[in-house]
């Protein structure tokens, strides 16, 4: 029952933190006209199909204490398209929900972005190697369905 309740709230966290990104991303009305559908409502094969980037991120405990949230990879990068961070950058230094991201255990985000340059659109949050925001689905899978569509 105890490992039930932790998978919720970590799902349930994961899903809030991804819904509450689409506030401040690309307008999904944009790219919902260029792709037939707003990101958020494709399945995990579409979004990695329709993203132009997708990165992941690492929370980091700064000097000052705080987390900052750094770019520790970038899964997929389409020809030509500018994407503004690199692996190491400071992705978010003013973390909202600190403390729900230590007491969950979040370990960071995948974020998928669209257009050119690249803008974050859905975000997703994993703790270890499952993402929340994806069903629980593993990043090793992922980066499978990423190397997969590439071919």
């Amino acid at each position: 029952m105890q490992a039930l309740r932790k998978f919720l709230n970590r799902l349930f966290f994961g899903l809030g933190f991804s819904i509450a990104c689409l506030g401040t991303a690309t307008p999904l009305s944009a790219f919902a006209a260029e792709r037939k559908a707003p990101l958020w409502k494709m399945g995990i094969d579409k979004r990695i199909e329709a993203a132009t980037a997708i990165i992941a991120t690492e929370f980091k405990e700064g000097e000052n204490g705080n987390l900052t949230e750094i770019v520790s990879e970038v899964l997929k990068l389409d020809d030509g398209v500018d994407l503004h961070f690199k692996v190491g950058d400071v992705y978010n230094e003013k973390i909202e929900n600190e403390a729900g991201i230590r007491k969950n255990k979040i370990s960071g985000q995948i974020i998928f972005m669209a257009g050119n340059p690249a803008k974050m659109v859905i975000a997703g949050s994993y703790a270890g190697d499952k993402i929340g925001g994806m069903s629980g689905l593993p990043i090793k899978a992922l980066k499978q369905k990423i190397e997969a569509e590439r071919n």
